[in-house]
């Protein structure tokens, strides 16, 4: 006879450490006879019917043993070549080795009686066995995925650190540096000045970046340069009437007049 289960399994762990847990599995089956014998036994006693009940006990029992090939098919004396039924079973595994209960009740007459009877089959065992492949690790649910359970992420909706249980690093100023890489936490800056604003080196308000004199305050409508003195007389262009010739203040930076 072939039996072909067909079970949930559930595991349950018991100790991490000793990596053990109880196995519970519950199912249909369905089972195929194709071969088999069966055997009989009759005992018959024989007294003389003659003599008087209440003292002649004599007799002779005489016992007869067959066996013959059971057949399969439908009528009496036959085996069903098919049976469905149902199974559990309940046991412990630690590591790869697990040790199990079973027990198997049929649903269907698996043999046809000459009398009026009911034959269900019914197995009950137990196993010992070795798992060929590992059973998958529970997956603890991350809701924002960034590695920390739900379970002790307290900003399980927003992605964040485990050092922050699941949190995002502080970031005070909100620049998108965190405050503990951030040189200027409580003031927004770039990443690339390690949270600190672009700096000035001369002071003009403006950044050294739009600066093209960084080192010598200037304005802003000559890129961060002091105001142009082409002539070199030390007054700048601006106020110099005679830009392009040396001159005096007193004369508004022309030459002393002849």
């Amino acid at each position: 006879m072939a039996e072909q289960d067909f079970h949930g399994l559930m595991h349950s762990c018991v100790s991490s450490s000793r990596k053990a847990g109880f196995i519970v599995s519950a199912g249909p089956y369905v089972s195929f006879f194709y071969n088999g014998e069966q055997s009989t036994s009759a005992r018959t006693f024989k007294r003389n019917l003659n003599a008087s009940p209440d003292y002649d006990l004599e007799g002779s029992v005489k016992v007869v043993n067959e066996e013959k090939r059971m057949e399969t098919g439908k009528g009496e004396g036959k085996a069903q070549s098919v049976d469905l039924g149902y199974n559990f079973r309940a046991g412990l595994d630690i590591g790869s080795v697990y040790l199990s209960g079973f027990y198997s009740q049929g649903l269907t007459n698996a043999y046809q009686r000459t009398y009026d009877a009911t034959t269900n089959n019914r197995v009950i065992g137990a196993s010992l066995g070795i798992w060929l492949n590992k059973l998958p690790e529970p997956v603890a649910k991350d809701k924002d995925g960034d590695g920390v359970p739900d379970k002790t992420d307290k900003c399980p909706d927003v992605p964040g650190l485990e050092k922050y249980l699941g949190c995002p690093a502080t970031d005070t100023d909100k620049d998108g540096v965190p405050d503990e890489t951030d040189k200027c936490p409580q003031v927004a800056g770039l990443a690339k000045y390690n949270g600190c604003p672009i700096p000035d080196t001369d002071g003009d308000g403006i950044n050294d970046e739009l600066d093209k004199c960084p080192e010598i305050a200037g304005v802003a409508k000559y890129n961060g340069c002091p105001v142009p003195d082409t002539d070199g007389d030390g007054i700048n262009d601006e106020n110099d009437k005679c830009p392009d010739v040396a001159g005096v203040a007193k004369y508004n930076g022309c030459p002393v007049p002849d």
